[in-house]
C-alpha cells in the first residue's frame, strides 16, 4: 500500500495503521497540524 508512505511525505503524522479486530481490514489514522486522517478501505 502507498498510501501511508505518500501521507507521511505530505507531513501527516501516523497515529495507528492496522487494527487487531476480526474481521479485519486495513485502517489508517494519522494528524497534520490542521486535519485529522483517516484511511478506510475501499475501491
Amino acid at each position: 500500500d502507498l498510501v501511508p508512505a505518500q501521507l507521511e511525505a505530505a507531513g501527516v503524522n501516523e497515529i495507528f495503521h492496522k487494527v487487531k479486530v476480526k474481521p479485519g481490514k486495513p485502517v489508517w489514522f494519522g494528524t497534520s497540524p490542521d486535519s485529522v486522517v483517516f484511511g478506510l478501505p475501499g475501491n
